[in-house]
């Protein structure tokens, strides 16, 4: 499961690609963490991890004065978050049109040996009843942090930064 710096890492590197003001990037990347605040209400990848929520405030910001930015660059971010839920575990994705938790699961095996070796691609859509995923719990333990998530969002974070500063030093952004 993404854990909350992936989650803020994902829109942060893709709002400073885009040029936008690392301050702005950075706000707009929180609101991608907020899906995981319904551990607080105890339970975990309830229906706050739905696509529509994200559609919904899209067709809100397209009403409203004919797409409010703020709203849109919001609606992408919360989006993130359920994208990388949904290929890493079950998730009520598409909560309320489907009842389920749906889970893409991809994998790329490669086995090497002496010949023949092999590559084997695994795509699979598996699916669960979301009453498994959006039951109550007394108490949970969840990785807020661990090594492999905290070096993948520091690359992707000073990535960012450091093409942000290069396209400055070259006058691009």
């Amino acid at each position: 499961m993404p854990e909350p710096l992936v989650h803020f890492a994902v829109p942060f590197a893709l709002f400073t690609a885009k040029g936008m003001d690392v301050r702005k990037a950075a706000l707009l990347s929180l609101i991608a963490v907020l899906p995981d605040l319904d551990v607080l209400i105890h339970v975990h990848r309830s229906y706050t991890h739905s696509i529509f929520i994200p559609i919904a405030l899209l067709v809100a910001a397209a009403i409203w004065r004919r797409g409010s930015k703020p709203l849109v660059l919001a609606s992408l971010s919360l989006a993130t978050h359920s994208i990388l839920d949904f290929v890493t575990y079950y998730t009520p994705i598409l909560w309320p049109v489907y009842a389920g938790s749906l889970w893409l699961k991809a994998s790329l095996d490669i086995h090497v040996a002496s010949l023949p070796s092999s590559v084997k691609l695994s795509i699979q859509l598996l699916q669960q009843p979301a009453s498994k995923a959006l039951a109550s719990f007394e108490e949970a333990d969840f990785t807020a942090a661990s090594g492999e998530g905290t070096l993948i969002a520091l690359a992707l974070v000073l990535t960012a930064l450091i093409a942000k500063r290069a396209g400055r030093l070259r006058g691009t952004h």
